[in-house]
């Protein structure tokens, strides 16, 4: 992006305070901020009563013993959420003791643990296991979070705080973010990977810099070696920018981009501005592409189908590059996230606009060619399809997979993201349900799903110039073992319906089975299928005299660690043939 000369050049050394807004450096006040500090408040009130969670041995244990993620990450996360209440609070209500004692106490707590790093991260470069002398100084999401969380604790209150934790606070982040990164000796993995770790770590710690670091000269090394990074993120984006990991990744990824661009934009005066590369003004725009008639999300990889959009850096690219708003009903409340991201806390109460229903329009018909996803956007009937291959970041395997809407919910279903253990991102991640392609709306041939890796793909994607469907070659997602030669699925969208046709061509006759999701129990009658969701439905009607369809339901644990149902429906043609067609004509329900 800009070398070290450029950087050193156009950095203000003298600004000190870099939380900016409109309204000089105070929460907006307006219908959600006001909402926020209630929710802030009566939360609080139930924290009070309770002591700082203590992070346990046995805990900490459990990751290496049991593949058990949560019973650590859930006290060290309620700290995180205690130093975002008591922050906010005491920022707003400075001659509150009960507040500035809590987050005093919180930050001690904070600062008193021996790792900020979680135990599932504790890796090199080659996925090895780390030396325990690295653990401190491990990098992880969480511990650059932390470190940029405290930094910013001290621009909104250092003026409230005990200057002996301010000063240890300091030494805190020094020793096990600053000084560790500005050791040219150690690479760390999230410097080469293309996803979310990249912009969430060189975000943070370039962030930190820009808040902490007086010397020019070492400040201009970490900016260009988190610059680097970033570049690292942005190259993981098509020129659509969509993020392939899904809506909440986008989030937490671009959202860290976003804080650490504001800053570097601030603190060079607007010399150094990454809102200006086109890259991220196309990825800003992309946040509208995951969402359907007002309530619904699309899921696919590791997303969420239900996901809000954190107001803050919405609202902030809205403003700088008028980049669209989903509707405001689907603002997020701050507290909603449940690792408590302190950057983008802080800015839904800085960056969040004036009150007013920011919608968006209906029916558009749209082709993200590099994500490879085709959707249409109706109000009542809605449908996204995803072709590309099976090694994305966050990858299930579900080339070719359809998701369909009815009156703004999922109604034939992805489950998107399960619970993350040590087995989600081990080689035992495609025994899992949500990962594997029997549970994705893509047909299971001779027995056998798709396959990981690159090399299984769909070829020969065809959109209709008039965006009303799309046809691609689906044989290569599956192994030679399946037997098929050729499988090509077509999908066209009308005002009322869309048609889903597979056409099959295999080495001998064989048998399929076209699968659907639905997280409902599905109902089949004379030829139609009836999927619904949360008082929504669909009826995907289909030749009984060629296949019959029957159900099954598995149970699989969430995202949220609890135990869900999923319905499927297995539609399979009666005799085995070398080439077959199968038709579903899918409606809202009557």
């Amino acid at each position: 992006m800009w070398n070290k000369k450029y950087l050193y050049n156009h950095l203000v050394m003298e600004q000190k305070e870099l939380l900016k807004n409109k309204n000089g450096g105070k929460p907006v006040k307006n219908t959600y901020t006001t909402n926020q500090l209630n929710l802030f408040k009566d939360r609080a009130n139930e924290l009070l009563l309770t002591k700082v969670p203590v992070l346990t041995f046995v805990e900490f244990m459990n990751y290496w013993k049991t593949g058990d993620r949560k019973s650590h990450e859930k006290p060290y996360f309620e700290k995180r959420e205690r130093l975002l209440i008591f922050s906010v609070l005491a920022w707003q209500n400075p001659d509150n003791k009960e507040y500035l004692e809590a987050l005093q106490e919180t930050i001690w707590q904070i600062c008193s643990e021996p790792f900020w790093c979680v135990p599932a991260h504790y890796l090199t470069n080659d996925n090895q296991p780390l030396p325990l002398a690295e653990y401190e100084t491990q990098i992880d999401l969480f511990a650059s979070e932390t470190g940029f969380a405290l930094a910013e604790t001290l621009e909104l209150t250092q003026h409230l705080l005990d200057e002996t934790l301010v000063q240890h606070v300091k030494t805190q982040i020094k020793r096990r973010i600053l000084t560790p990164f500005m050791d040219g000796t150690r690479i760390y993995r999230f410097e080469t990977m293309s996803n979310n770790w990249s912009a969430v770590c060189a975000g943070a710690i370039g962030s930190i810099a820009l808040h902490m670091v007086e010397d020019k000269t070492q400040l201009v090394s970490i900016l260009d070696r988190c610059l680097s990074t970033l570049d690292v993120y942005l190259e993981s984006f098509g020129e659509d920018g969509v993020c392939t990991e899904g809506v909440d990744y986008w989030s937490y990824g671009f959202g860290f981009f976003i804080c650490f661009a504001d800053l570097l934009k601030t603190k060079t005066h607007g010399k150094l501005n990454l809102f200006t590369l086109a890259k991220v003004e196309h990825i800003a725009r992309s946040q509208q592409w995951f969402y359907f008639s007002g309530k619904a999300t699309v899921s696919f990889a590791d997303g969420g189908d239900h996901s809000n959009y954190r107001v803050g850096i919405t609202h902030y690219l809205n403003e700088l590059l008028e980049a669209p708003i989903p509707c405001s009903t689907l603002a997020a409340d701050t507290l909603m996230d449940h690792c408590y991201r302190y950057c983008l806390g802080i800015r839904d109460f800085l960056w969040c606009k004036e009150d007013g229903d920011i919608s968006q329009p209906e029916n558009i018909a749209k082709w993200l060619p590099d994500a490879k996803w085709f959707l249409k956007k109706e109000k009542d009937l809605a449908m996204v399809i995803k072709a590309g291959d099976n090694n994305e970041s966050h990858n299930h395997n579900d080339c070719g997979s359809l998701i369909v809407f009815a009156g703004g919910e999922q109604v034939i279903c992805d489950l998107g993201a399960g619970l993350y253990d040590a087995d989600y991102f081990s080689e035992k991640r495609y025994k899992i349900l949500v990962n594997r392609s029997k549970s994705h709306n893509v047909p299971i041939i001779n027995h056998i799903e798709q396959g990981f890796g690159k090399e299984y793909t769909t070829t020969q994607v065809w959109v209709e110039p008039d965006l009303t469907g799309i046809t691609m070659g689906m044989e290569h997602c599956y192994p030679n073992s399946s037997g098929v030669k050729g499988l090509v699925r077509n999908v066209k969208c009308g005002e009322d319906k869309i048609i889903l046709t597979d056409r099959y061509e295999f080495v001998e006759k064989t048998v399929f089975t076209e699968v659907f999701c639905g997280l409902e129990p599905i109902i089949i009658h004379e030829g139609v299928i009836h999927f619904t969701r949360n008082g929504q439905g669909i009826e995907m009607a289909f030749d009984n005299h060629e296949y019959d369809a029957s159900t099954i339901s598995e149970r699989y644990m969430g995202h949220d660690g609890k135990e869900k149902i999923a319905y499927f429906c297995h539609v399979k043609p009666k005799k085995k043939e070398s080439n077959m067609v199968f038709e579903a004509i899918i409606t809202i329900a009557k």
